[in-house]
This record gives C-alpha cells, structure tokens and sequence, in this order.
C-alpha cells in the first residue's frame, strides 16, 4: 500500500486540482488511492483488463467498478504485454476486447485512449535504452493507425458517439470536473 508520506502527497493532489493517476500502481497501493478519493474522480491513465493478461500493472472488474463508481476513467494501453498473456497476440483486435469488457464492466463513460506509444523513445543504436518494437500492438504501431483501432470498434456495432466518448470526451470531462 501506499506510505504515510504517499498518502500525504494524494491528499495535497486533491487539494491542488490534480488528477490522480494509479497506473503504476500495485493492487494494494490502488485501493488506498481508492479510499483516500472517497468517491472522487481518479483515473488509470494507461491500463487494461486482468481478465486477458495477468500484468500487474491491469486491472480487476473489481478495480474497473472503483473506477466507475469514482465517475472515473480508464485509457487502454496498447503495449502488446499488456494485452494477453501471449504477447504475440498483442494486437489491434485484443485491444478492442479489453475496450469491450471495460464498457461491459464500467459503461461507456469510463473508457478513453492511453496508449502509452513511448516504445520509440531512446537511442535505437543503444539497446540498453531503446526498447524498440519489443512491445508493438501489431496492427497499432504508432499513433497514425489509431483510426484502425476505431474501424475495428464501428464494425462490432459502436456509434460515432461513444468512440468520441473513447477518444477524448471520457478524459475531457475529468479534466473539466477535476481541475476545472
């Protein structure tokens, strides 16, 4: 869990107007944050479903439903590790899956767009610091093929609506509520 220090720091957040973000986060630290919101808007800027992959950085329905019940949101996050336990069927089409089972378990406004597209960052000449294509999303590699990932979701029966709501409405109502 978190530290008395930790928590003093959450606290300080709240009282700034920050968004408190719990993707690096274990499980334990998770629901203290949880606790110390008290129903306030908080989110995981960059996490998936523990249903698909037992990454520890992915979350429970449990977690999902805190979230929710927070008025909060999840982004997906498109490291294939992320996104099953096999990462070589980290792809595009699980992506969506996790999409699926976070509005089944939270509702629609409680899904956004976290990516996590840092795989680039670095020196590629320098594999102690570039980590390369080693945690791709086949099918989204980089931000230019984000619209596929909406394709995908049209064609399982999403409208224009709740995409927006996925691609930034969900995200910019928290910063309206939280920050104002």
């Amino acid at each position: 869990g978190l530290s008395a220090l930790g928590k003093k720091a959450v606290l300080h957040m709240i009282e700034k107007k920050m968004i408190v973000d719990t993707s690096h986060l274990n499980e334990a630290g998770f629901w203290d944050i949880a606790r110390i919101m008290d129903g306030r808007p908080f989110i995981a800027s960059h996490s998936d479903c523990k249903k698909f992959s037992q990454h520890p950085r992915n979350l429970t329905d449990d977690q999902l439903r805190a979230i929710r019940d927070a008025n909060g949101c999840v982004g997906l996050n498109a490291w294939n590790e992320f996104l099953d336990n096999d990462p070589m069927k980290g792809d595009i089409n699980r992506l969506a899956d996790h999409c699926e089972h976070m509005i089944d378990v939270m509702g629609i406004d409680h899904v956004g767009c976290g990516f996590d597209f840092c795989g680039f960052l670095g020196d590629p000449n320098d594999p102690e610091v570039y980590s390369g294509m080693d945690a791709v999303t086949w099918g989204l590699e980089d931000a230019s093929k984000i619209p596929h990932l909406f394709d995908i979701l049209r064609d399982r029966g999403m409208r224009e609506d709740e995409i927006e709501k996925i691609a930034f409405r969900n995200f910019h109502r928290i910063v309206k509520e939280v920050v104002g």
